[in-house]
């Protein structure tokens, strides 16, 4: 579904919002807008269908009455307006009007959340989606692109109920080439990459942040990552790499983490530092073979005041073949170092 995406290539969900909605071809839709027709787009329906489009001017509270009317006779209203004004000055004629007489109105709040720009500080709507999804009947959806937008709006168009559309003024990353109305599900999400850290969730026009992030994670784990491929001399007869080799691999990526750093032991011997060992475990999961790449994964596990544990996950594949530990002090002239004061930097965990 997804190509290698172009961050430069950026298209607002509310010009998609308003493209989406110009293009249905069905009489009982019909549009209300505040006064902001240009803003949420809706300028495009109401050139193509200047008779089922309605300005209500600034006065949200009776564009929903209208909405909730019109609905009640077989009608199809969608009403857009800013974010802050569709969800917040509305509040109660929503939830009375509409969302509990579950009543057929789409509810489209543009320029959301804090990507306003100079519209300021009142038009950062950052508790809509609070809101709305404790409505009773509502349906809540935030698209995060140009192309997941256009088919949610289409959609919305054959859903009955009740639902608030989020829409972002800024322009965002196209990232869902290929998805189509019959690859895609409202209420079910869409898994981006894969991983075995961690899980980010996200919605809306931060799916390209958290993407963004995804990529700097990835970046930053290879600075505490080392690969080590197994040589045919570390394999016993019975062609399964010895345990014994694992303690020197966690050593190994141990060094080169150092080196990267900054802080290897070539700098920390010529100041007159030496860092033993103070303990070593190691927990066997899975054989390992020769020529198998092992990927070891370090990280700062525990740091006291004169000793410190680093923690190693080795990672064949998806497959963990060992985890372990070593503790290590610093020393300087035989006498101990007080590790944040001398290399603070080495000990952030923050």
């Amino acid at each position: 579904m997804r190509k290698k995406i172009d961050f430069n290539n950026k298209i607002a969900t509310r010009e998609s919002f308003g493209k989406a909605i110009a293009e249905i071809e069905d009489e009982d839709i019909v549009v209300l807008d505040a006064d902001l027709s240009s803003s949420t787009k809706t300028d495009m329906f109401k050139e193509k269908y200047p008779n089922r489009f309605f300005e209500l001017g600034i006065s949200e509270a009776d564009m929903i009455g209208t909405a909730a009317g019109m609905a009640t006779c077989g009608k199809k209203p969608f009403v857009a307006t800013f974010a802050a004004f569709a969800t917040g000055r509305v509040y109660d004629q929503i939830r009375c009007s509409i969302a509990y007489p579950n009543l057929n109105v789409k509810i489209v709040g543009t320029h959301a959340g804090i990507t306003v720009g100079e519209d300021g500080a009142t038009h950062q709507m950052l508790e809509d989606i609070n809101l709305m999804r404790t409505m009773p009947n509502m349906l809540v959806i935030s698209p995060s692109d140009d192309i997941q937008a256009k088919i949610l709006i289409k959609k919305l168009a054959e859903y009955e109920g009740p639902a608030y559309v989020r829409l972002s003024r800024m322009k965002t990353p196209v990232i869902y080439e290929g998805l189509t109305e019959d690859n895609f599900e409202i209420g079910k999400g869409i898994q981006i990459g894969k991983g075995t850290d961690a899980t980010i969730f996200a919605t809306g026009d931060l799916l390209s942040e958290a993407l963004k992030a995804q990529k700097l994670l990835k970046k930053a784990k290879t600075m505490n990552e080392y690969i080590h491929k197994v040589k045919y001399y570390e394999c016993d007869r019975m062609g399964i790499t010895h345990h014994s080799n694992y303690i020197r691999i966690m050593e190994e990526a141990r060094v080169d983490m150092l080196d990267r750093l900054g802080y290897g032991f070539e700098k920390m011997e010529a100041e007159g530092v030496v860092s033993p060992v103070m303990e070593v475990k190691c927990q066997y999961r899975k054989p390992t073979t020769f020529q198998d790449e092992i990927r070891v994964e370090i990280h700062l596990k525990a740091v006291s005041v004169f000793k410190f544990t680093y923690g190693y996950i080795g990672r064949k594949g998806d497959d963990i073949v060992f985890t372990g530990e070593s503790t290590h002090c610093l020393t300087e002239n035989g006498r101990p170092l007080k590790l944040r004061e001398r290399y603070p930097k080495l000990f952030v965990t923050d």
